[in-house]
Protein backbone atom coordinates (compact mmCIF):
# COMPACT_ATOMS: atom_id res chain seq x y z
CA UNK A 1 0.00 0.00 0.00
CA UNK A 2 1.61 3.39 -1.23
CA UNK A 3 -0.54 5.31 -0.02
CA UNK A 4 -3.35 5.82 2.49
CA UNK A 5 -6.48 7.03 0.91
CA UNK A 6 -8.72 6.93 3.98
CA UNK A 7 -9.21 8.81 7.56
CA UNK A 8 -7.00 6.88 9.87
CA UNK A 9 -5.17 4.39 7.51
CA UNK A 10 -1.76 3.92 7.61
CA UNK A 11 0.54 3.04 4.85
CA UNK A 12 2.16 -0.81 5.00
CA UNK A 13 5.12 -2.54 2.84
CA UNK A 14 4.80 -5.93 1.92
CA UNK A 15 6.74 -7.69 3.77
CA UNK A 16 6.99 -5.42 7.18
CA UNK A 17 5.83 -6.73 10.54
CA UNK A 18 2.83 -5.18 12.31
CA UNK A 19 0.63 -5.44 15.46
CA UNK A 20 -2.72 -6.15 15.45
CA UNK A 21 -4.31 -3.74 17.91
CA UNK A 22 -7.96 -4.25 16.59
CA UNK A 23 -9.26 -7.28 14.66
CA UNK A 24 -11.46 -6.51 11.74
CA UNK A 25 -15.38 -6.36 12.71
CA UNK A 26 -16.94 -7.23 9.49
CA UNK A 27 -15.65 -4.28 7.64
CA UNK A 28 -12.89 -4.92 5.68
CA UNK A 29 -10.48 -3.01 7.80
CA UNK A 30 -7.49 -4.17 11.02
CA UNK A 31 -6.21 -1.21 13.53
CA UNK A 32 -2.66 -2.00 13.44
CA UNK A 33 0.53 -0.27 14.91
CA UNK A 34 3.54 -0.10 13.02
CA UNK A 35 7.12 -0.41 14.83
CA UNK A 36 7.77 3.22 14.05
CA UNK A 37 5.34 4.26 16.43
CA UNK A 38 2.16 4.91 14.29
CA UNK A 39 -1.01 3.30 14.24
CA UNK A 40 -4.48 3.29 11.62
CA UNK A 41 -6.11 1.13 9.58
CA UNK A 42 -5.44 -1.12 7.04
CA UNK A 43 -7.38 -3.68 4.66
CA UNK A 44 -7.58 -6.86 6.23
CA UNK A 45 -6.65 -8.57 3.05
CA UNK A 46 -3.46 -7.42 3.15
CA UNK A 47 -2.31 -9.04 6.14
CA UNK A 48 -1.26 -12.62 6.98
CA UNK A 49 -0.03 -13.90 10.39
CA UNK A 50 3.07 -15.23 10.95
CA UNK A 51 2.58 -17.79 13.26
CA UNK A 52 6.24 -18.20 13.71
CA UNK A 53 6.50 -15.22 14.93
CA UNK A 54 3.59 -15.35 17.37
CA UNK A 55 4.73 -14.87 21.43
CA UNK A 56 3.44 -17.23 23.68
CA UNK A 57 2.85 -14.48 25.74
CA UNK A 58 -0.02 -13.00 23.07
CA UNK A 59 -3.33 -14.17 23.21
CA UNK A 60 -4.62 -16.21 20.13
CA UNK A 61 -5.48 -14.39 16.85
CA UNK A 62 -7.98 -16.73 14.55
CA UNK A 63 -5.99 -16.93 11.06
CA UNK A 64 -8.05 -17.15 7.81
CA UNK A 65 -9.66 -14.03 8.66
CA UNK A 66 -6.63 -12.67 7.11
Amino acid sequence: MNSSQYVNAVSISTGEYVDILEDDHGDGWTRIKKFDGSSGFVPSSYLRVDHDNLSASLPAIESGRF
